[in-house]
């Protein structure tokens, strides 16, 4: 046990600390993007190029989003708490906050054409009463020129959230005359999409969940002059609210004296986030240049390519292996590190499965679980088993020892 401790004690100087916001640029088929270690994609400066800046594969370009923020947002008594990027600038104490670096890993060629690029980053709310991850692909293949997004995102405020609600907003831009920009719903599809026209072309551009959606799931084509300026951003009261409005439903407000132009509001998750829960959520976002068809075989390919990557879950199953509370397929010392985190700094909880953190089986994570990693992974002592899984409501899969 003494071991064990001394070595707890040189982990503890590896907490994981405070970072700025970053972003890494990244090229692949006909999407050059900015993604960041905050959950936001677009340039936000004077430089354009990262702002998805979509390629016909042939030289035509566009640059259909200038701008897309996560919001997270709840109810205290009669206080709105309301956190995005896409809140009034001059509030940096609403933005979200990076916990971690931004890392690029390949999977794959996808500079040859196959597999993708991701990035991977922590990040909290400023009042640290919630936590998560960002997850951001981006395929090689020009034939699949997709983003796809998941969000994983923990209640780590020790009290239910009430009223809770997850959503985004983006900044389509599907015309240089952002006044030229339009609202359609596709019902088939649940989504709300923007058109454009540019050169000749018909451009449509739209965001379609995978898996993971509750019945909160909506989107609105809003127009920005009458809801958020557009170089200011949104006030948090009046974001919550709308995206409380949207809900549920699919609607078009385009009903404005002042022109076009449009944003897109979208909710994944609204109602009650119990302590600890966690939430899952996977999008694909893409913009064609042949109009709703073209739009539709894009987000199509971008579902195809996440169920044959194996990339997201499906809604409130249970996954996940025994020990592996990082999620990078092993139970090793990170893993140990990662546990110690969420006990003593908090750090975000087990993922992608609280369960998976209970590896001496006593219906609790916490220092115990990180010692009982230790001792597996340093002096020989037994590895994980099957953390519980007849306690837990999402149990995970047992451990599995990797060659």
């Amino acid at each position: 046990m003494r071991n064990s401790q001394l070595i707890i004690g040189i982990l503890l100087l590896f907490a994981l600390p405070a970072y700025t916001a970053e972003y890494a640029r990244i090229s692949s088929g006909c999407w050059i993007v900015d993604l960041w270690n905050t959950p936001q994609a677009g340039h936000q400066g004077d430089d354009p190029t990262g702002n998805m800046q979509f390629y016909d594969c042939g030289g035509d370009s566009i640059t259909p989003l200038y701008h897309e923020a996560l919001a997270v947002g709840w109810q205290e008594g009669s206080t709105i708490k309301m956190f995005s990027d896409a809140i009034t600038r001059d509030s940096s104490n609403l933005h979200m906050i990076a916990l971690s670096g931004i890392t690029v890993s390949e999977v794959g060629s996808p500079g040859s054409g196959t597999g993708y690029y991701k990035t991977e980053s922590l990040w909290s709310t400023p009042d640290g009463s919630v936590e998560g991850k960002i997850e951001y692909f981006v395929p090689g293949s020009p034939d699949t020129s997709v983003l796809i997004e998941k969000v994983t995102l923990w209640n780590t405020s020790g009290a239910a959230l009430s009223d809770f609600i997850v959503g985004e907003e983006s900044n389509w831009d599907c015309d240089p005359d952002s006044s030229i920009d339009a609202g359609f719903i596709d019902p088939e599809y649940e989504m709300v999409y923007m058109t454009g026209h540019h050169n000749g072309t018909n451009i449509a551009a739209a965001l379609r969940v995978y898996d993971g959606s509750n019945a909160a799931f909506g989107a609105a084509a809003i127009n920005g002059y009458d809801y958020a300026y557009f170089s200011q951003g949104w006030y948090p009261d009046t974001l919550y609210n709308k995206l409380q409005q949207v809900a549920g439903s699919f609607d078009l407000f385009t009903d404005s004296a002042n022109g076009t132009e449009m944003r897109i509001l979208n909710v994944f998750y609204g109602g009650m986030l119990a302590t600890d829960d966690t939430l899952e959520f996977c999008r694909v976002k893409a913009v064609s240049l042949t109009g709703l068809t073209g739009l539709r075989d894009l987000l199509d390919k971008g579902f195809a390519f996440i169920e044959n990557y194996e990339i997201c879950f499906e809604w409130n199953t249970g996954w996940g292996m025994c020990g592996d509370v990082n999620d990078d397929s092993y139970s090793n010392v990170s893993d140990a590190v990662y546990i110690i985190n969420y006990v003593f700094i908090d750090g975000p909880p087990p993922y992608p499965n609280y369960a998976c953190g209970d590896v001496n089986e006593d219906y609790t994570v916490n220092i115990s679980d990180a010692i009982y990693i230790i001792n597996f992974v340093f002096v020989g002592g037994s590895p994980p088993g099957d953390c519980a899984p007849e306690h837990w409501d999402i149990p995970c899969w047992p451990y599995q020892e990797h060659p």
